[in-house]
């Protein structure tokens, strides 16, 4: 009967909304700065910003200007571009601070208060933890306790963590450029002005599960190939709140599951998502007892979506007004939350309670992000072939080599490299085996996969080999390469992808003289069809890798990483024996001359004199007979003068 008298009131509690008495209005015009604390929030221009920020307990002191607690808290924040304002949550702290290009920012925090909240200390936060970049931070974890005075007491420890990332000249990739989280077991607070009484996560005496914020900002697939997208979020799990704790009027409010706020967009869509996370749609998700126990107010998962954006509004004798399961609204407003491809941005409170005139929240959340109309753009893995000689003889073999380089920070695995080999017409070439005892990539197989990520600014060396067939014609070879991979696990991997194409070397056939043709002398004197040799050894001819980077899906092009270059995996490619080291430079194979044939071999010369002046056999014959022939006729004379 209760909660459906609240649903048919709800209409009336959403036209106060805007009342300055009712319980939104702190939270739109905060106490630490009025309505200008809710800073308007826009990426730089043609690139993205997004913050998320979480509190599980938030109390502001009525008639006390600039006094807050706020208890487990969570903030994390990117920009791609310098950042000269910040941006503050509805709440009144920085959720987006001033930050340079690149930049990142992280806090956790276990208790924070405001000026003149606890006496004797103005502020203070305590299980403090913050992180910023450029340059990356490692993981920056405090614990503390408050063990002074009576304000605060039964604390368990406050433990905090926070880690921001950048890259200068690439993308954080399958990890968080952001990530903060604050967490306590137990907190009680006691001679507060107004907030005697309140205890988090130990109603009772009894042992409850831990309160815990967490926020991250990170870059995810887009809603299609060829987009990446930007993504804001904090979960909370909240343990039992308790409200004036000893007195007749003691409530608790218990929030059940994991509680998430999650904002995305990549350009062209954008999404809005909140709820609780594995629970089902008729269980309780909220729920109030009263000092004895009973179930004052509930409400589940299916009652919140009927009961509209405003949520249930229940009055509790003795305590106050408690609204709870509201939907999320725009940051600032009263109205419902938006997003569209550019941008999203939402804010929401799991349970508002006016608490004898103070304003306490209890699961306070909120994401925005704002990307351009092509979404987040980040380069792809850089992929450089070195193509070898500059000219290659029918029957040759020859090496070229392809490197894949990591360029952004994150560790890109899986990666899997295939070798493309493309000639001219009438040039045979095919897979060549002529580095033995290393794994190469053979042309247009299957690929190698890579045993080991490649780290931040990491690269590998995969030699390729290549055979011309021996009746091979003249032309152009050309040698391509691909490679891809995977930043992160599960569905939010970001896919990356790089390709490149080069000319290779030329096939140069041997030019043979037809019959007929130009004639030479020999070393004998004889004439000889002239006939070209073998062509001489190829070299590399002083030519220079060739490197491109097909950008990851959306991105706009190639871009180095500002990581340094870092040893490639001990493993980085399936081998026989892999090798201990990256890979050494490929040792261009030159191919192997054959014997010239007979007919270019140099005729031994004859000993003696030059050929033109050896006497010939015919010669002396002609010589014996012109003697006979004279004797012949010199004895016929003499026998006529004696007669």
């Amino acid at each position: 009967m209760a909660l459906a008298a609240v649903i048919a009131a709800t209409s009336t509690v959403a036209a106060n909304a805007l009342d300055a008495a009712s319980l939104l209005a702190p939270i739109l015009t905060p106490v630490t700065g009025g309505a200008a604390a809710v800073s308007p929030f826009g990426a730089p221009a043609g690139g993205y910003a997004a913050f998320a920020t979480g509190t599980v307990l938030h109390a502001g002191v009525a008639g006390s200007l600039g006094a807050t607690l706020d208890l487990v808290s969570s903030t994390a924040a990117a920009t791609s571009g310098p950042v000269t304002s910040a941006v503050n949550s509805e709440l009144g702290r920085a959720a987006l601070p001033v930050l340079p290009a690149k930049g990142s920012y992280a806090q956790g925090i276990g208790l924070g208060v405001g000026l003149g909240l606890l006496p004797g200390v103005s502020t203070g936060l305590f299980g403090n933890a913050t992180a910023t970049a450029p340059p990356s931070s490692a993981p920056v974890e405090q614990e503390s306790a408050s063990s002074s005075g009576a304000p605060v007491v039964n604390v368990a420890p406050l433990r905090a963590r926070a880690q921001a990332l950048s890259s200068a000249n690439g993308c954080v990739l399958g990890s968080n450029l952001a990530f903060g989280r604050g967490e306590a077991a137990d907190v009680s607070l006691a001679g507060l002005a107004g907030l005697a009484g309140v205890a988090v996560g130990n109603a009772g005496g009894a042992t409850h599960p831990l309160s815990s914020s967490e926020s991250r900002t990170v870059i995810v697939p887009g809603s299609a190939a060829g987009r990446l997208g930007l993504m804001s979020e904090t979960s909370q799990f909240l343990g039992p709140i308790t409200l004036l704790a000893g007195t007749a009027s003691q409530t608790t409010v218990e929030v059940k599951g994991q509680w998430l706020l999650r904002v995305t967009a990549d350009g062209r869509t954008g999404a809005v998502a909140y709820g609780p996370q594995g629970l089902a749609g008729d269980q309780a998700v909220v729920v109030v007892r009263n000092a004895a126990g009973a179930v004052v107010a509930q409400a589940s998962a299916s009652e919140q979506k009927l009961a509209g954006s405003a949520g249930l509004h229940l009055d509790i004798p003795g305590v106050g007004e408690i609204v709870v399961g509201e939907q999320p609204r725009t940051r600032g407003r009263t109205g419902a939350a938006q997003a569209s491809g550019t941008a999203a941005d939402a804010a929401v409170d799991l349970v508002r309670i006016r608490l004898l005139g103070q304003d306490v929240r209890v699961g306070h959340m909120e994401a925005a992000v704002a990307v351009p109309a092509a979404g987040v753009t980040c380069p792809g893995l850089e992929v450089t072939i070195t193509p070898g000689p500059s000219t290659v003889a029918p029957g040759g073999d020859f090496s070229a080599s392809v490197r894949v380089r990591n360029p952004n920070e994150g560790r890109a695995s899986g990666v899997v490299i295939a070798s493309r080999l493309d000639s001219d017409p009438g040039v045979d070439v095919r897979p060549g085996a002529v580095l033995m005892n290393r794994a190469q990539l053979t042309p247009n197989g299957d690929g190698l996969r890579l045993t080991t990520p490649l780290g931040p600014g990491q690269a590998v060396e995969v030699p390729v080999g290549v055979r011309v067939g021996p009746s091979s014609g003249p032309g152009a070879i050309r040698l391509g390469a691909t490679a891809a991979g995977l930043y992160g696990d599960g569905p939010q991997a970001v896919p990356t992808a790089g390709a490149l194409t080069v000319e290779g070397p030329r096939v140069t056939v041997p030019a043979v003289n037809a019959p007929g043709g130009p004639a030479v002398k020999n070393p004998a004197g004889g004439k000889v069809a002239a006939t070209a040799g073998a062509s001489s050894p190829a070299g590399s001819g002083g030519r220079k890798p060739v490197r491109a980077s097909a950008g990851i899906t959306g991105a706009a092009g190639s871009a180095a990483s500002a990581a340094p270059v870092a040893p490639a995996p001990t493993t980085p490619v399936p081998a026989p024996t892999p090798p201990a080291t990256e890979p050494p430079p490929v040792t261009v194979t030159t191919p192997t001359q054959a014997s010239p044939p007979p007919a270019e071999r140099a005729v031994p010369a004859l000993k003696g004199k030059p050929a033109r002046h050896q006497r010939q056999p015919w010669v002396g014959a002609a010589s014996v007979l012109l003697l006979a022939v004279a004797a012949a006729v010199a004895v016929r004379l003499a026998a006529s003068g004696r007669r």
